[in-house]
């Protein structure tokens, strides 16, 4: 932009990675004789997908703030 002499407004977004939490896992009442491969799988895959929708949300929340940045300022 600056070499193209115009001003302009630009946003970064990164994707943030929400941490899977260790502590989510089965009850050891749930592992009594079943197969306990199946079980943390299950419990594996709940986590994966709550920490995909936090990241989602936090990559939206930037979003937003950046659109309220640029209303602010009326660019748009």
């Amino acid at each position: 932009m600056k070499r193209n002499g115009q001003d302009g407004y630009f946003g970064v977004f990164y994707e943030p990675t929400s941490h899977i939490q260790r502590s989510i896992g089965p009850a050891a009442d749930e592992l009594k004789g079943k197969a306990q491969q199946e079980i943390w799988q299950k419990a594996w895959k709940a986590a994966e997908q709550e920490a995909r929708q936090s990241s989602r949300e936090e990559l939206r929340s930037q979003v937003r703030d950046f659109a309220q940045w640029l209303r602010q300022r009326g660019v748009i």
